[in-house]
């Protein structure tokens, strides 16, 4: 005698492999996705942090030549007036700037400040300018 088999596999309602890979590589790109937008943002942070470092030491060496006298307040040689050196290597939360100060003019005075980060993924240049009169 012959008896026909019922084929109750088909009837499943479960996930197949099919649906599993699919689900699984969607996941895939969107987490993948999102960690590269928070690896950017903290890129991005880490390089606003060092210029504004940069910045601060920039205004700060503004800050302290302005506060010498108008007559020390000159170019000689490797310093600048009371023994402000032209080029400086100034370390600042473990970060290397150089910080190159120029000084030109007779009556007024112009002074430029460069800042520039050594050893960082931010390579621009901080650079001020003043100018101080008598």
């Amino acid at each position: 005698m012959f008896f026909p088999i019922k084929r109750t596999f088909q009837k499943n309602k479960g996930f197949g492999l099919i649906e599993t890979l699919v689900a699984v590589t969607i996941f895939s790109v969107v987490a993948f996705s999102v960690y590269v937008g928070f690896a950017q943002i903290f890129k991005v942070m880490n390089a606003l942090q060092t210029k504004n470092l940069a910045i601060n030491l920039a205004n700060e060496q503004i800050e302290i030549i302005r506060s010498l006298s108008y007559e020390n307040i000159v170019l000689t040689g490797e310093t600048l007036g009371v023994g402000i050196p032209q080029i400086q290597n100034i370390t600042r939360e473990g970060n290397n700037f150089s910080v190159t100060t120029d000084i030109a003019g007779t009556d007024y005075k112009t002074i430029g400040v460069e800042v520039q980060c050594q050893d960082c993924n931010y390579q621009d240049k901080v650079i001020f300018n003043t100018i101080v009169a008598r």
